[in-house]
């Protein structure tokens, strides 16, 4: 009951419609009204200062109504800039995720860590094609629907033929996880132009290459698209000051979901 009277008070004061409603009818709405909102500033325990006490109030309710707006505006804001600031783009065709697995999930570095945990999960209601350039665990080989493409993602030239053999064995995936990176853990003078330039073309470089290989498909398919891209824990590691900018974390569109 606590969680809801809570839930129901943090609503109210973040919703500018109501703040600023309240905010109008004090100050601007009818007087018989008025009144009666604010007969408690003047018949009661809060009569005493009542006229400070209410001028207190009102500043902040604008306040209030003023952050409500702001945040409302760098939502809508966020939403376009999402949508590359297009107005009215058709929503597109849901995703089907189930038992069908009528989708295809492509995930990049799938044989360890967070990818071998993302192939099991995902395989419940998907198809999955793995590209890693490590040999693949035999236990993810057995799943069902999963397929495995022994690749160096370093290699741009062998991604894009392993890429045109996935689109015409598989199709065209409706999913991209750009999964695969790597850590140095060294600072900047400690590392080598070969490792920097293999951290790079890891943990950045081959998104890009495989977005531009897969991003025109899904765009064909649906008028959304899905790609998720972050940096192994190993990644993030060499991302302390000391080594930055030599570990990468990039994020980039919305986080996978069941829709």
């Amino acid at each position: 009951m606590a969680s809801k009277v809570s839930a129901g008070i943090k609503y109210t004061i973040n919703e500018p419609l109501l703040t600023g409603a309240l905010l109008y009818i004090l100050t601007r709405g009818p007087l018989h009204i008025r009144e009666r909102l604010l007969r408690p500033f003047q018949t009661n325990l809060l009569s005493k200062n009542g006229g400070s006490r209410l001028t207190t109030f009102i500043t902040i309710l604008k306040v209030l109504t003023s952050v409500g707006i702001l945040r409302r505006v760098n939502q809508a804001l966020n939403s376009l800039a999402w949508n590359n600031w297009t107005l009215g783009r058709p929503g597109g065709v849901a995703f089907r995720f189930g038992p069908g697995k009528e989708e295809l999930i492509v995930i990049t570095g799938g044989s360890s860590g967070f990818g071998y945990e993302m192939v099991k999960e995902f395989s419940n209601a998907a198809r999955i094609v793995v590209l890693d350039v490590q040999a693949f665990p035999p236990e993810l080989a057995r799943l069902p629907n999963v397929h495995f493409y022994r690749c160096d993602v370093t290699d741009t030239p062998a991604v894009e033929e392993v890429c045109k053999e996935i689109r015409r064995v598989h199709g065209d995936p409706s999913v991209l996880i750009n999964n695969a990176g790597i850590g140095i853990g060294k600072t900047v003078l400690e590392t080598s132009n070969a490792e920097c330039q293999k951290l790079f073309q890891v943990n950045l470089i081959s998104h890009f290459v495989l977005i531009r290989e897969f991003l025109p498909g899904m765009l064909r398919m649906k008028a959304f698209a899905e790609n998720v891209s972050h940096a192994t824990p190993e990644a993030q590691e060499s991302a302390r000051p000391q080594s930055i900018p030599l570990g990468i974390k990039q994020q980039s569109s919305r986080v996978l979901k069941n829709r």
